[in-house]
């Protein structure tokens, strides 16, 4: 279970980021499946207060490296969130991608993938789900630079607990396609 939002009463009216991430949820579990994947390091504080809802669920470190070590290339990085976010019951989808080849640096966003059939913890609100992991890569170098860890709605849509089947092939394949094709 997760630390649940209040949405403040501010004097203002709240921005589409703050609405979101106000009916958003941080699950600690997430924390400690992204320690056991390494792709977020001891020592770091997600930001767990909601006065600033701008910054609720969100670890940076003035650009230093959020995961325990450097990824050797972009497609380890992605395999990786993609592990975690396969354990944690979502999928994740590329956000925003860029190159620059003068510099031999890049950019990319990895941003909650919602799935037909998904349902929002608020009915009604926009799906639109606050987690990120942004990602920077120079010359073969990858680190994570910051992520967002809330989500606002359920986990594991579109999921299944088993994909393998228990069963046996028929030994006679001439014998199985004449039986359906009589049925």
């Amino acid at each position: 279970m997760g630390i649940e939002a209040e949405m403040p009463s501010p004097a203002r009216s709240l921005s589409n980021r703050e609405v979101l991430l106000g009916t958003s949820f941080l699950d600690p579990n997430d924390l400690t499946l992204l320690r056991d994947l390494a792709l977020f390091r001891d020592g770091l504080d997600v930001e767990q207060d909601r006065k600033n809802l701008n910054q609720f669920g969100t670890v940076a470190d003035r650009g230093w490296n959020l995961a325990s070590s450097m990824l050797e290339s972009k497609a380890a990085l992605l395999q990786r969130c993609r592990e975690f976010a396969r354990q944690a019951g979502i999928a994740i989808r590329v956000a925003s991608n860029s190159w620059r080849k003068k510099n031999q640096d890049s950019n990319a966003k990895y941003a909650c993938k919602v799935l037909k059939g998904q349902q929002q913890l608020v009915s009604g609100t926009k799906q639109q789900c606050p987690f990120f992991i942004n990602v920077y890569g120079y010359k073969g170098n990858w680190k994570i630079t910051k992520m967002c860890v809330v989500h606002d709605h359920y986990r594991n849509a579109g999921f299944q607990g088993e994909v393998f089947v228990e069963g046996q092939l028929s030994d006679n394949l001439e014998r199985t396609c004449s039986e359906h094709q009589h049925v």
